[in-house]
């Protein structure tokens, strides 16, 4: 097999020179060039048109890295893109997978595990290192579980009238239920009369919790659109 052909790119010039030592004398793998900034790992990605990628996020700003592999996995199919950064933010890791990258490894990583990562981007294999992995699965599961729940959701704010609707706006949006009574003329045993069926409707002790489940889904703005 021909050595994979690996740009890699870091704005840091002893990060730079650390990754390189990593991986220079790797005989499956062959170091095309390096850059310093996303402009400079565009250009030479085209120019020198590698396999394989091997990108930091952080650079002229802090995400310059992303806006480069974006624009390489959009325009060059055969290349494949591999993170290699201290960044660990989960939204970071996710866009990094969402923009096209096909693995994510933070620093430090060993000499093995880099080159291991690097051959598998060139020779199409998709193995995702624990260091993405764990955030995609945990990703995964919110987004999972958030479905689930506006799922619910929706169909317990189907069964709602309007009056309770009405008060429901107006709590999430910060009033007291006193408070709501007054401006609407409400009596006060009418009031416990609507917040028991919406407690009721959503099955919870109590009617801070409905309101911080809408809070956090941000219902009245889904409603709104």
């Amino acid at each position: 097999m021909d050595p994979i052909n690996v740009l890699v790119v870091d704005a840091d010039a002893h990060s730079l020179q650390t990754t390189l030592s990593l991986l220079v004398g790797k005989d499956q793998l062959h170091i095309s060039d390096t850059a310093r900034s996303g402009y400079e790992a565009v250009a030479k990605s085209y120019a020198c048109r590698p396999q394989v990628v091997l990108m930091e996020i952080e650079m002229e700003t802090p995400r310059a890295g992303l806006m480069a592999l974006r624009e390489i996995t959009g325009a060059m199919n055969h290349c494949r893109v591999v993170v290699y950064t201290a960044v660990q933010t989960p939204d970071v890791i996710c866009a990094a997978f969402a923009d096209g990258a096909v693995n994510y490894l933070t620093k430090p990583a060993s000499a093995a595990a880099l080159v291991r990562a690097v051959v598998q981007a060139g020779t199409g294999v998709y193995a995702i290192a624990s260091d993405g992995g764990e955030t995609l699965l945990k990703e995964y599961r919110r987004l999972y579980r958030l479905q689930d729940n506006l799922s619910g959701l929706l169909k317990v704010a189907m069964s709602l009238t309007a009056s309770e609707l009405s008060i429901l706006r107006l709590l999430v949006n910060g009033m007291q239920p006193g408070e709501i009574e007054r401006i609407r003329f409400i009596e006060h045993s009418t009031m416990k009369s609507h917040l028991s069926h919406i407690i009721k409707k959503f099955d919870v002790d109590g009617i801070s919790q409905v309101v911080e489940t809408l809070r956090a889904f941000r219902f009245f703005e889904f409603l709104d659109d």
